[in-house]
């Protein structure tokens, strides 16, 4: 889950919705941009492949380590943000991260995207360097990406969009790229809280205390 972005990293309060970003020039076709009246969220909404054509109906495989879900090609709409992780303390966070969550799937999900670049080399990175690639590697090579596999209330359809939408108590399946279309399933964890999430989102980034299968 990711906080909005004020200018790079602002101090975590209460769930505010993070900052989405249009898409432009990014070689992304179908896009649906809406803008939100009533807020400064622009929600930009598309397929990362259209050439794949998936249905909601489609479930993910657990049953063995790799999963042959591919999660970059598994929803047909996206809705895409880049902020720091929602829940954490700002020198925890060490952000803004690219996210894009999957609401429309049997089972939702968000997908992570983690520069491949040491700790110390990816703090120093400006949102606009991050933007620009994020958007111009459409393969996301350069990215290590996760998918957390959980239950997610679409927040256009809640009556305040800026709660956080995460359903509590939850079981998370942790998935990470391996390959360029295989994913391993990292770890499970039960998560009771926002600030839970959190903690698990950050352990993967940074292979701590993650049990493996």
């Amino acid at each position: 889950m990711i906080a909005k972005n004020e200018k790079l990293l602002d101090a975590m309060s209460k769930f505010t919705f993070l900052l989405f970003l249009t898409f432009y020039g990014c070689g992304l076709s179908n896009s649906n941009t809406i803008k939100d009246s009533t807020t400064d969220k622009v929600v930009t909404k598309t397929s990362i492949d259209d050439s794949v054509s998936v249905t909601s109906e489609k479930t993910i495989d657990d049953t063995t380590r790799y999963s042959h879900f591919n999660f970059l090609k598994g929803c047909n709409e996206f809705e895409r943000a880049i902020g720091s992780i929602q829940g954490a303390t700002e020198s925890d966070s060490i952000g803004p991260y690219p996210i894009a969550d999957c609401f429309i799937a049997k089972e939702t999900y968000e997908l992570l995207f983690v520069p491949k670049e040491e700790f110390s080399i990816r703090k120093k990175m400006s949102f606009e360097d991050l933007k620009k690639r994020y958007f111009a590697d459409t393969s996301y090579a350069t990215f290590d990406c996760y998918a957390f596999v959980v239950p997610m209330l679409d927040p256009e359809k809640q009556k305040d969009m800026h709660k956080d939408y995460t359903q509590y108590p939850s079981d998370v399946k942790v998935y990470k790229r391996v390959r360029l279309d295989s994913w391993k399933l990292l770890t499970k964890r039960r998560i009771n809280s926002l600030s839970e999430y959190a903690r698990l989102e950050l352990d993967c980034i940074f292979n701590i205390n993650i049990k493996s299968y």
